[in-house]
């Protein structure tokens, strides 16, 4: 027996033409918001408040950014300014007395970590680094003459 898969289930479902039931809820709760305020303010006051709220509900409803909604976006991006940025790493405390056991014959190794024994990486040095760099510049220049004379 073969089942049918759904697919296309990112894609919100249409209810009037091209809009979908969220953009739908939009306009109608800013439509009714717009009644409510045209009964309680003043023409001139009304007009400019319907304008930003006309440009809110369609910026909010129909506009979106890589698939996201623009009221997502602005969630994630205040969600990111107002959490901290500077990570600190601390080793925890029970970390820095670990021990490795190897049994080799009836000997057994026990070794602790502490700031001595974890090995420091090596500083190099810009003269070995120039000289590095300048061999292998060297080299490559020898191989492609030898290329040339062939």
């Amino acid at each position: 027996m073969q089942f049918q898969v759904p697919q296309f289930i990112e894609v919100e479902d249409r209810i009037l033409g091209l809009i979908t039931m969220r953009q739908f809820i939009y306009v109608v709760v800013a439509g009714f918001t717009d009644i409510f305020l045209f009964m309680i303010l003043q023409t001139w006051l009304w007009g400019i408040i319907t304008v930003i709220l006309i440009l809110a509900v369609t910026v909010s409803a129909f506009l979106t950014y890589n698939g996201k909604p623009i009221l997502v976006l602005l969630t994630q991006m205040v969600r990111y300014y107002s959490s901290p940025h500077l990570y600190l790493w601390t080793m925890p405390h029970a970390a820095t007395e670990t021990s490795t056991t190897s049994t080799r014959g009836k000997a057994a190794r026990h070794e602790t970590l502490n700031e001595q024994s974890i090995k420091k990486p090596r500083e190099r040095k810009p003269e070995r680094a120039l000289k590095a760099l300048h061999l292998r510049l060297l080299r490559t220049k020898i191989t492609q003459n030898k290329e040339n004379l062939i």
